[in-house]
Order: structure tokens, then sequence, then C-alpha cells
């Protein structure tokens, strides 16, 4: 009977130990999920008018949250033109970041070979979904092989010169620093 007693009070003791954890991370989750919900709210505009009043001398007022400056657009430090070297196909690739209708797409504009023969292409290269100034994530368009692959990637600038994509191509984790040029 006592192994009984004991069994049922260490069981209940192990539960009771378990179950905390998963109390606070369900009370954590609830509460990163409302300050979530308070930082994703608008401010609200109220315009403040009386009959007598022109349409000129309408105030409007907002919250003081609202007086937040506007981010800047962090892709606007991948535009340009970036150089890769490819030393196992002994060549380099030139690449250009532009602004597009639907984001920002990076294009191969030119091979450089061993010699410096300049090879101009027009493939697209990168699609730019994501970026926050530092980090952002990726389609990379690359042709091996006479076939063409779409791969995701994850972009990091590591300064305002060099660029680095993290792919991975057949289970092979691969990465690319593109270098800015100045052309």
């Amino acid at each position: 009977m006592k192994n009984i007693e004991l069994f049922i009070k260490t069981l209940s003791v192990v539960i009771v130990i378990t179950a905390i954890p998963y109390a606070f991370a369900a009370y954590s989750k609830s509460e990163v999920k409302q300050q979530k919900h308070m930082k994703n709210t608008k401010p609200e505009t109220v315009s403040v008018s009386s009959p007598n009043q022109s349409l000129s001398e309408k105030e409007t007022t907002r919250n003081d949250s609202s007086l937040i400056k506007p981010k800047p657009d962090h892709q606007n430090t991948l535009l340009g033109k970036w150089q890769a070297n490819y030393p196992s196909m002994k060549m380099k690739a030139v690449y250009e970041i532009k602004k597009a209708t639907n984001g920002f797409k990076g294009h191969l504009i030119a091979y450089i070979d061993q010699q410096g023969n300049r090879y101009p292409e027009n493939l697209l290269a990168l699609n730019i979904q994501t970026f926050s100034g530092k980090q952002g994530k990726g389609i990379y368009h690359m042709k091996y092989e006479g076939k063409q692959y779409q791969v995701k990637c994850t972009l990091t600038l590591k300064n305002a010169q060099t660029l680095e994509l993290n792919y991975a191509y057949e289970g092979y984790p691969l990465k690319e620093t593109w270098k800015r040029i100045n052309q």
C-alpha cells in the first residue's frame, strides 16, 4: 500500500513540475501576440472641424506614436553593380541590382574570363523578397549544365561593399560573395 501511495505522490509531483513550463510558455505566447498586435495597430487620424471653418483651417491631430519617422528603404543599399568571383569556373560575373515594378531584382549582366574578355548577358539572377538592411531572403536563379534552377537564398550585407548569398544546391550549402563595383 505504501508503494502505491509513494508512486501516486511521485507521479503527481512529476506532472506538476512538467506542467509549469508549459503553462508559462502558453502565457508568454499570448503576451507576445498581444504586444505584436499593439505594434501593428496604426495610429488613428482624427479630423477636427466646425461648420464655420473653411477647408484650409481644418486641423488634423494624431497620436504621438504617429510622429515616428518612416523607415528608410533598406533595399536601396543593394542597388548597383556587384561582382562575384568563381575560381572553379575560372571566371567572374557582374550583377546589377535594380528596382523593378514588383520589388528588387538582380540581373547577370556580364561574364569576364581569365583574360579579361567581357561577355554581355541579360539573365535574371536574383529576386529579392525581403531585406531589412543587413539580412534578407530571396530566390537565386542559376543555370547549371543547361538547366535553370530557382533556389531559396539568404542575403547578408556584411558592409557597404560586400554582399553574401547563401543557398543550397542539391543539399550542399553554398556561399557566394559579391563585391560592389563602380562601373
